[in-house]
């Protein structure tokens, strides 16, 4: 049976961020939600940027919830975590905070492992993205369920009989 379903971005601004959904479920209108926004630029250029900032790729250069470079010193220096984990493996601290980045690239696509290796082949060579839209909606939707994307309330809206309905502005 189909409910409707209203969806609240937690950064809303305007009542147009605001969504209502027919759906049959919350967790289908989450995939259709998923499959707009894994179709959006600014979301494609987000999985797609190399960089560490600002990224998908940002998010895996944590470390028990620690990132990989100290922020408070400049030039940027990496952690002590880092420092002691590549020395204890006799490796450099870039090759450690990759390799620990690799590791939580993996465990994020577990349940899709052939797209884990897809993006770490992708992010350690010179190519240009070839990803399949089924990879951005498998990402997409992972972001958006860890609030990693954007955050989203979303309750069934209770639809009372014909005589006593009003419309609200």
């Amino acid at each position: 049976m189909m409910k409707l379903y209203m969806c609240v971005p937690s950064d809303v601004s305007e009542k147009e961020d605001i969504s209502l959904i027919w759906a049959s479920s919350k967790d289908e209108v989450l995939d259709m939600i998923a499959e707009k926004e894994a179709k959006d630029d600014h979301f494609r250029d987000h999985v797609e940027e190399k960089g560490i900032n600002f990224s998908l790729l940002e998010q895996f250069y944590y470390i028990n919830d620690e990132y990989v470079f100290k922020m408070s010193s400049l030039p940027l220096e990496f952690s002590d975590t880092v420092k002691n984990g590549a020395e204890l493996l006799s490796i450099s601290c870039s090759k450690y905070a990759d390799l620990m980045a690799e590791e939580q690239i993996r465990e994020f696509f577990s349940e899709c492992p052939e797209y884990g290796e897809q993006y770490i082949e992708y992010i350690n060579s010179d190519e240009e993205a070839s990803f399949s839209d089924v990879f951005y909606f498998y990402v997409c939707r992972r972001l958006i369920n860890e609030g990693e994307w954007f955050s989203l309330e979303i309750s069934e809206v209770d639809i009372p009989d014909g005589k006593d309905a009003k419309v609200l502005y």
